[in-house]
């Protein structure tokens, strides 16, 4: 799996058709909160155990063929693009529309 996160920071990814899925549920992360310990703590122990997204893009929704870009959408024919919408035809680009 190609993903933007660090896998040294020890964070949990999942890949980007099963984190639009229906596989897993949000929900089951629901923690309550502990008022002695600190809201920061608190928020970074939870942030390590949710899932996060391997590659943020549309999974196909309004694009085809972008399997490997990140924030990508509305394009076709795309490879190693990132922030990027509307395009087509297009291969390691950087802030494009």
């Amino acid at each position: 799996m190609i993903t933007t996160h660090n896998p040294v920071y020890g964070f949990k990814v999942a890949s980007t058709s099963k984190w639009w899925s229906d596989m897993w549920d949000a929900t089951d992360y629901g923690r309550e909160y502990d008022f002695t310990t600190s809201f920061f703590k608190q928020l970074f122990e939870l942030s390590k155990e949710v899932p996060k997204i391997a590659m943020l893009n549309d999974n196909g929704k309004s694009s085809e063929n972008c399997a490997y870009c990140e924030d990508v959408a509305y394009s076709k024919n795309c490879y190693l693009t990132s922030v990027a919408w509307k395009l087509e035809d297009c291969y390691y680009d950087d802030y494009m529309a």
